[in-house]
């Protein structure tokens, strides 16, 4: 995962609408870096892209409140337009490359594999195609990132007590909600492999992780427990993925009517056998937010 664009110049006692300006800033400058591969299409391209407009929509959502409200409906709308046409590319991507992997494993399904992987292709294909339409639609680079800049100067510029927040006090309660958010769905998927309830904590937990990003220059501290919520991210994300490729595959199965051939029913074992053990690791990530030590550590860092 690409490293996140971070303002320089932060501190604590700075008003949180000069900080959200330049931490906007930052974030227009590192979409900025990956439009061109990803309007190529290139796989690194798109997920570089998807990851930064994603922390783009999430610095935006932090400050909303302190943007005009015509600032702020003029371009999150956009973004949240944008990184939705970019995923529906990604999740192509890495339901080829999964598909691929299992191909080498399991030889014998490699036609249906390929049959899964070549249709898959033609949906990227045009999912690539929707995301230059919506490019197009919502104006070139220049004007777009304009846009994402004059919702920062307008966090800025506004007058209101809000705005004038110490940053260090603004950072340390927009950290606490999403943490407790992240304390009430952990307590929804202890003990369970139910995909739904892992893919709605990894959510909460990637939202937690974009939240903190900005603000690592100003709490080195938090790092630590940082890095337990991207090991987190990571290790779910790998498992939704598993349970994507298997409803794909069974999916691909049916159409093509080979639901009691041997070499899918291997292929299709070998995935859950797969999607089990990203499990078990997940778990152990998981397992440290367990009581209450995790989260008294994140906001001890943060205080």
């Amino acid at each position: 995962m690409p490293k996140p664009v971070l303002p320089e110049g932060l501190f604590a006692s700075m008003r949180v609408g000069t900080a959200a300006r330049s931490i906007i800033a930052a974030k227009a400058d590192e979409v900025a870096c990956y439009i061109r591969p990803a309007m190529k299409g290139s796989f690194d391209g798109i997920h570089d892209m998807r990851v930064a407009v994603k922390r783009m929509r999430e610095a935006l959502r932090l400050f909303r409140r302190l943007m005009r409200k015509r600032r702020r409906m003029a371009v999150i709308p956009l973004v949240q337009k944008l990184n939705d046409s970019l995923g529906v590319v990604r999740e192509h991507d890495v339901l080829m490359h999964d598909a691929g992997r299992v191909a080498k494993d399991i030889p014998e399904a490699a036609d249906l594999l390929s049959g899964l992987i070549e249709v898959t292709s033609s949906q990227r294909d045009r999912a690539h195609d929707a995301v230059l339409g919506v490019w197009n639609s919502i104006s070139d680079e220049s004007d777009f990132l304009d846009l994402v800049l004059r919702a920062g100067r307008s966090a800025h510029k506004r007058n209101r007590p809000i705005n004038e927040v110490r940053l260090d006090l603004f950072a340390y309660v927009a950290i606490r909600s999403r943490a407790n958010s992240v304390m009430a769905r952990l307590a929804e998927a202890r003990g369970s492999d139910d995909a739904v309830r892992l893919h709605m904590l990894r959510i909460t937990v990637k939202k937690l992780k974009y939240i903190i990003e900005p603000f690592l220059p100003l709490f080195p501290a938090v790092i630590g427990s940082y890095d337990v919520v991207a090991d987190i991210q990571e290790s779910l994300g790998l498992t939704h993925d598993l349970d994507v490729l298997i409803s794909a595959f069974e999916e691909h199965l049916v159409a093509v009517a080979a639901t009691d051939d041997p070499a899918a029913r291997a292929a299709v074992s070998a995935m859950v056998d797969r999607r089990d053990a990203l499990y078990l690791q997940a778990r152990e990530h998981i397992d440290k937010l367990d009581g209450q030590a995790w989260h008294h550590d994140l906001l001890d860092s943060i205080d």
